[in-house]
């Protein structure tokens, strides 16, 4: 594309708030980067990046402003605390697009596209917008936008048919390395996963690294270990059933064939304010056997892969989880919930079931036997690299860019 061209990267919550939005904004901006790319990541927080003041969601005064904010601001996503986060950042943002004449903004944080497609067509910014979508935005929202980046294939095709674009089977077509659909109203979507550094979350060499893994993090070293990684909370992440599922697990007769003898579950993600009563729930279902390892830093992940031995996701629906690229990489077997988008990402590289019904999981786990979770800890790995590694997935984003910004292949 030329070194002249400029691509901002953005999280409003990068420096105070662990999602994978903000992972995804530092590996993106760091893959670029090193692609030759001229990038600049911008952050709401204290990292090397450029960080902007802005409202953080979870502090008080962002509450206060919330709750007196008139209700009609719903519209421009102002009656929640991570709206008016988005907003104040974006108003510290803009004027920095400007000034360096930045070619696009990629964010997946909805309200800072939404913000930056407002001002363009103001004209008080030229940077065009991509919508990296892994948010759960309805399609008749995201229909407003020209450049929107789904994350899975079946996110594509759902959107577009639900815009009443017509049966989009088989149109889905690659273009300059990038998949879309062709579609009259919106050409410029398309499907271009997340991605996951192959070399950081990489399986572990051998059991004495296992061992030194565990006891880093406290974890029984000669258990048979299951383990999530996710925003510690019932609502959409579930933990609290994965906390019954496994206590249930845990009570039943464990068949000669088995390989979880002494079976043990780690949790590890950010506290929230239901953190306590899952802890609590944890405690009276399965004393000792629970693991909980809140608010591990970005080095730390790579050890509490490796420390597993099989990874469970048990929300329902999910658009893009960058938990499980890292656990595929690990080379671990993945169980999820039996959607399209999840059953495309973990291919051969576990399975995938019915996580709304009570005792799914619970049967899952009794029926694992060793030589399932090596097969297809070797097949998540191979996936992994395959599909989903840095390599695989940036020359995408930039033909992307080309696309966009009408150079020629």
């Amino acid at each position: 594309m030329g070194g002249a061209v400029k691509i901002a990267v953005a999280s409003s919550g990068l420096g105070h708030v662990a999602r994978g939005i903000e992972t995804w904004a530092v590996d993106t901006a760091e893959a670029l980067a090193e692609c030759g790319v001229g990038v600049v990541l911008f952050s709401g927080g204290e990292l090397k990046t450029v960080a902007l003041a802005c409202f953080r969601r979870f502090d008080a005064r962002t509450q206060r402003v919330t709750r007196l904010t008139p209700g009609f601001c719903w519209r421009w996503g102002l009656k929640q605390a991570y709206g008016w986060e988005q907003f104040s950042f974006w108003w510290r943002l803009w004027p920095k697009l400007r000034q360096g004449k930045f070619d696009i903004l990629h964010v997946q944080d909805p309200m800072l596209a939404y913000w930056c497609r407002k001002f363009r067509k103001l004209g008080l910014v030229k940077t065009k917008e991509i919508l990296a979508h892994g948010t759960e935005e309805p399609a008749e929202w995201l229909g407003q936008f020209e450049y929107v980046q789904h994350l899975a294939p079946h996110h594509l095709e759902v959107a577009v048919q639900a815009l009443g674009e017509g049966n989009t089977q088989g149109t889905l077509v690659r273009t300059m390395g990038v998949e879309k659909v062709e579609s009259s109203r919106h050409p410029y979507w398309t499907a271009i996963p997340n991605f996951v550094d192959v070399d950081v979350f990489r399986p572990v060499r051998d059991d004495t690294e296992k061992r030194a893994c565990r006891e880093k993090l406290g974890i029984p070293p000669d258990a048979f270990v299951i383990g999530t990684a996710a925003t510690v909370k019932k609502p959409h992440k579930r933990i609290d059933y994965l906390i019954q599922e496994y206590s249930q697990f845990k009570n039943r007769p464990v068949s000669k064939s088995s390989c979880h003898s002494d079976p043990h579950l780690v949790i590890a993600g950010a506290k929230t304010p239901q953190s306590g009563e899952l802890v609590a729930l944890a405690e009276s279902l399965a004393p000792k056997n629970i693991t909980f390892l809140f608010d591990l830093s970005r080095e730390q992940m790579p050890d509490f892969y490796r420390s597993l031995d099989v990874f469970v996701l048990a929300s329902v629906f999910e658009m893009m989880p960058i938990a499980v690229l890292e656990a595929l990489a690990s080379g671990l077997p993945v169980i999820a919930n039996r959607i399209p988008q999840l059953q495309w990402m973990i291919g051969e590289g576990g399975g995938c079931m019915d996580m709304a019904e009570d005792g799914a999981l619970t049967a899952c786990l009794v029926g694992l036997i060793p030589e399932w979770v090596e097969t297809h800890g070797r097949a998540a790995r191979d996936h992994a690299v395959a599909t989903f590694s840095t390599d695989a997935v940036i020359d995408s984003y930039i033909d992307y860019y080309r696309a966009i910004l009408g150079y020629e292949s």
